[in-house]
């Protein structure tokens, strides 16, 4: 069976160096990711349930950006989010072990800040057939 930290890596691999943050894709909740390390990706699970024979995880990940002057914080977001979807989207699709629904994205940035900032948590819930 998978544990939310196996569905995690799994995550984990498939986004690293296939999107804009690069290598940096992160399998924690990180309380601040330096400036510099920027755009980053996060990784968590926020609960895990069973039920009817399936492990049911809720997978969140964050995509952190920052834009440079004259930079749509926001677009930055967008596009960090929408790379991250057709990456997983893929994976979903061809993983044959779990399916995963994509549940929605929340958005909270600060365009006026003297480096805007933007971070974006995009929600998942993820299912997976336990073995008796």
């Amino acid at each position: 069976m998978l544990k939310r930290s196996e569905i995690r890596a799994l995550v984990q691999g498939k986004l690293s160096n296939a999107t804009a943050a690069q290598e940096r894709v992160y399998d924690s909740r990180l309380p601040a990711i330096p400036q510099e390390s920027l755009p980053a990706i996060s990784i968590f699970t926020s609960s895990e349930l069973v039920q009817e024979g399936m492990l049911v995880v809720s997978l969140e990940l964050c995509g952190f950006v920052m834009a440079n002057a004259g930079e749509n914080v926001g677009a930055l977001a967008d596009e960090l989010c929408e790379e991250i979807r057709v990456v997983l989207r893929r994976f979903w699709e061809a993983s044959g072990e779990f399916t995963a629904s994509y549940l929605g994205t929340e958005l909270a940035f600060d365009p006026d800040a003297l480096q805007p900032f933007a971070a974006a948590t995009m929600s998942y819930q993820v299912e997976v057939l336990i073995e008796e």
